[in-house]
């Protein structure tokens, strides 16, 4: 998987959620396509460290735990997401679309300075920047194939 630091990978995405729309229809899982707007919001919120991370060390915090998350299929409806990432509510659609792109940017943009400093993931701790931009790259495609986009 690119990372989405990657200027063609930011914008392959950029371009994938404009096709997104209300009516996107839903592959698996119980998000509506809104709630997952929100959802990819606020797990790049996290990723820039503006969500207090209720991190506890566990096997998918260690190496061999950051080599599966990066590496291993990541199953449809099986995985539940952690809570500071379900916090923001779907309002308007226009501005919850404008306001993840807008974090999208941040983030990448974050991404390509070299002393930028990134959160604590809730479930798999501290990550380096390269496992952050595989990450949240392999976290968008998954929810944007969600909704067939």
């Amino acid at each position: 998987m690119p990372s989405m630091f990657d200027s063609a990978t930011y914008h392959e995405f950029v371009g994938r959620i404009d096709r997104l729309t209300p009516e996107s229809p839903r592959q698996w899982g119980r998000m509506s396509v809104q709630q997952m707007v929100c959802h990819l919001t606020d797990s790049l919120k996290g990723a820039l460290g503006e969500t207090p991370s209720s991190f506890k060390p566990n096997f998918l915090s260690s190496r061999l735990g950051h080599f599966i998350i990066l590496n291993a299929p990541i199953p449809k409806g099986k995985a539940p997401s952690s809570p500071e990432f379900q916090v923001t509510q779907p309002g308007d659609w226009a501005r919850d679309l404008s306001t993840l792109k807008g974090y999208l940017e941040r983030v990448v943009t974050r991404g390509n300075t070299a002393d930028s400093v990134w959160g604590i993931h809730p479930r798999f701790g501290r990550l380096t920047l390269t496992e952050w931009g595989k990450l949240l790259a392999r976290h968008l495609d998954h929810h944007l194939r969600q909704f067939s986009v």
